[in-house]
């Protein structure tokens, strides 16, 4: 399973939010836009 503590960021990978080799500045960018 995942650690409760991170399962919501998992999530943003699991549903193809993010690509997987981004790094978290871009992801950081991309949680902005939303």
């Amino acid at each position: 399973g995942v650690h409760p503590s991170i399962r919501g960021e998992v999530w943003e990978f699991l549903l193809g939010c993010f690509d997987p080799n981004s790094t978290y500045e871009e992801r950081n960018q991309i949680r902005q836009r939303r």
